[in-house]
This record gives structure tokens, sequence and C-alpha cells, in this order.
């Protein structure tokens, strides 16, 4: 399993969880491949990181962790009406502070 931002996710790869929205509520779920349609809806829908199946995973550095999208929620978390701000979210997510 891989977390990625979903401007990385790829048409064909395969969900490894549950997405869920800000409310819980599970908008495609585990096993689900991704289709272009998907992927701009997601995206229209504001999803940031999607978990991704992998194989031959090596447990490198890509995947983003807990603490990065936790501390990316926090500071952008009121910009949500700022078009701007939010193209630079996922790019917040890759970036190491």
């Amino acid at each position: 399993m891989k977390q990625i931002p979903v401007e990385q996710a790829e048409e064909g790869m395969v969900l490894a969880s549950n997405l869920s929205d800000s409310m819980d509520r599970v908008i495609m779920r585990e096993g689900s491949v991704l289709t272009a349609p998907y992927l701009k809806k997601l995206a229209r829908w504001g999803v940031d990181v999607v978990c991704i199946e992998s194989e031959g995973d090596d447990g490198s550095s890509d995947e983003i962790s807990e603490e990065r999208i936790a501390a990316v929620e926090k500071l952008f978390g009121n910009l949500t009406d700022k078009k701007y701000m939010m193209a630079l979210k996922p790019i917040a997510l890759g970036y190491e502070f």
C-alpha cells in the first residue's frame, strides 16, 4: 500500500483502502480501479491523497506520513475557498518540512 497525492494517481491504479469524504462517508471502495472520470471527480471533491496498491513496495520514503498529512491539513484547513492555495496543497504534501 502506498499513499500518493491524487495528482500523481494514474488510470488503472487500484485503491488499497476505502476512500471517505470529510463526513466519513465512503465515496470509493477498496479495490476500485481509478479511471479518468474518477480522477477528475476526486480532484473536484477536494480529495488530496489516495492509498493505492503497489507491487513490490520496498517501503521507500515515497509514502506520505500521517503526520505530514495532518500538518498540511492544519496549514490549509481554512483556505478551501482560495483556489491558488488549494493548488499548492498537493505540492506541500510532497515537501519535507
